[in-house]
């Protein structure tokens, strides 16, 4: 960050150019499917939301004092806001149009560009909003200090929950390794991975120890690995295997 907040119009200048290119990109995706998947309404409102989108932000004037920055970041919130459903919509239309879908390698190669884009350009919007706010240890989206523990001890305890709800039980977390390393990194992505992760070995694990009570299931182990290049996590469970 620079003293002087100059580091917000650079941001916002960068964003101001990049994401209506990153949008174009995939309304020309939307455009390109097979016309009956393209013609669903729930992929149709998904392509109209990032038509509407692009020239929303194509729109703006630039972005040149702390002013026209502020009504930008407000638009880039919005955008955020607007798009927060799109995985969900995309995942129906697709479900609905299912038996239509005879290109199926080209639908897989759209999906597979769009969430990328899409993680992308929100990371990317994020860490400008996030860059107007004074957080401790951070940088933007950027956490100068994030403990990978921290993280996992989040999703674990919400994965615990998950399952007491749905089975009556979930096996204990066991922590081991490098447990108290830092660095800078970005949150996000693993927001994603983790709980997902968690979820696969907690629900395999509960599944394979129907009989068992809570006290007598296997642990799901966590093991956190770090050196001054590379810092890995495993997750291992007793679930039975793939």
């Amino acid at each position: 960050k620079s003293p002087d907040g100059s580091h917000l119009l650079r941001s916002a200048q960068y964003l101001h150019k990049e994401l209506p290119v990153r949008i174009a990109h995939r309304i020309a995706g939307f455009r390109n499917l097979p016309f009956i998947v393209g013609c669903n309404p729930t992929i149709l409102a998904v392509h109209e939301l990032y038509t509407q989108t692009f020239y929303l932000l194509t729109e703006i004037p630039p972005v040149t004092d702390f002013d026209s920055e502020s009504r930008y970041s407000e638009t880039v919130q919005q955008v955020l806001d607007d798009h927060k459903d799109v995985v969900t919509q995309l995942a129906a239309g697709f479900k609905e149009c299912r038996k239509h879908i005879k290109q199926d390698e080209l639908v897989k190669t759209f999906l597979d560009r769009t969430l990328t884009s899409r993680l992308g350009m929100r990371m990317l919007a994020e860490h400008h909003i996030a860059l107007r706010k004074d957080r401790p240890h951070h940088v933007g989206i950027i956490d100068t200090a994030m403990r990978p523990k921290d993280v996992i001890e989040k999703w674990a305890d919400f994965v615990r929950q998950v399952s007491v709800h749905k089975y009556g039980k979930a096996p204990p977390f066991k922590y081991n390794g490098h447990l108290n390393c830092s660095f800078p990194y970005i949150q996000m992505p693993l927001d994603y991975i983790i709980p997902e992760l968690l979820k696969n070995a907690v629900r395999a694990t509960v599944e394979n120890h129907m009989d068992s009570p809570e006290s007598s299931l296997p642990p799901v182990t966590i093991t956190i690995a770090n050196n001054d290049i590379d810092f890995i996590i495993r997750i291992s469970d007793r679930g039975g295997g793939i």
